[in-house]
């Protein structure tokens, strides 16, 4: 079964490689959505900016893994993207926004550094660290939050 998986998962990347390969795009105003998996997993919700150096993040997540520390959180990031390619589909991204922790009723300041990759027309990776922390309400810090994401681009 497994062997299954992943001769499908090859057959995707391939195929979806020789798409990307046929319609050269320019990167930047991309609206995606997707799923991110990692020290807190849930949906992130992205949208570039035209100018390529900006983006905005909306992220809905939890740690399902740690029953102790489980709540919902959210973060919204503004995100300063730096290319690291030519065509700006590789970008190095840095940036900070809003926390919250709604069990706990914690909010603060969130940060964001990682690396942003417009792989395809239609799909997007994400690899970041994303710290928070919790000034208001019952305080703290929260640095075990590293995930990648993967999105689909809805508008392109």
């Amino acid at each position: 079964m497994r062997r299954k998986n992943f001769l499908l998962l090859l057959t995707l990347i391939f195929g979806l490689n020789i798409v990307n390969a046929q319609s050269d795009y320019e990167a930047g105003g991309e609206f995606s959505a997707g799923l991110r998996v990692g020290g807190e997993s849930g949906v992130s919700v992205k949208w570039h900016f035209e100018n390529n150096k900006t983006a905005l993040e909306l992220l809905a997540t939890s740690n399902f893994f740690n029953q102790e520390n489980n709540g919902f959180t959210t973060n919204f990031l503004i995100e300063k993207l730096a290319a690291l390619s030519s065509n700006h589909k590789l970008s190095a991204i840095i940036g900070a926004g809003f926390g919250a922790r709604w069990d706990k009723s914690q909010y603060g300041p969130a940060g964001i550094i990682g690396f942003d990759w417009r792989m395809f027309r239609k799909l997007n990776f994400q690899v970041d660290w994303q710290p928070t922390w919790y000034l208001f309400g019952k305080g703290g810090w929260s640095n075990a939050n590293a995930a990648f994401t993967m999105r689909y681009n809805i508008f392109n």
